[in-house]
C-alpha cells in the first residue's frame, strides 16, 4: 500500500515536470511538486558519465540493464513469451 502511494506521487511528481500545472489541471490529474526529477537526473549522470568510464561499470551497466528490461517484460507481459521477433532455433 505504502509503496502503491509513493509510486503514484513519484508518477505525478515526474509528469508535472513534463506536462507542467496546466498540464495535470488538463488531464484532471491533481497538481504536484517535480521533487523526483533531480535525483533521477543526479543518478543517470553518475551511471552513464561515471560508470561506463571502465570495463566493470560497463559490465555493472549491462547486467543492470538485462534486469531492468527482465522486469519491465513480466510487468507487461506476465508469463506470456512474446512471438514478435522470436528467432528460429
Amino acid at each position: 500500500m505504502l509503496r502503491n502511494r509513493y509510486e503514484r506521487a513519484r508518477l505525478l511528481s515526474m509528469l508535472r515536470y513534463f506536462l507542467g500545472a496546466q498540464g495535470l489541471r488538463d488531464l484532471g490529474l491533481p497538481s504536484a511538486v517535480p521533487w523526483a526529477v533531480p535525483p533521477i537526473v543526479a543518478a543517470n549522470l553518475v551511471r552513464s558519465g561515471l560508470l561506463v568510464r571502465t570495463a566493470a561499470g560497463r559490465r555493472y551497466l549491462e547486467r543492470a540493464s538485462r534486469r531492468f528490461a527482465r522486469r519491465n517484460q513480466r510487468v507487461m507481459f506476465g508469463a506470456a513469451t512474446p512471438e514478435v521477433g522470436a528467432l528460429p532455433s
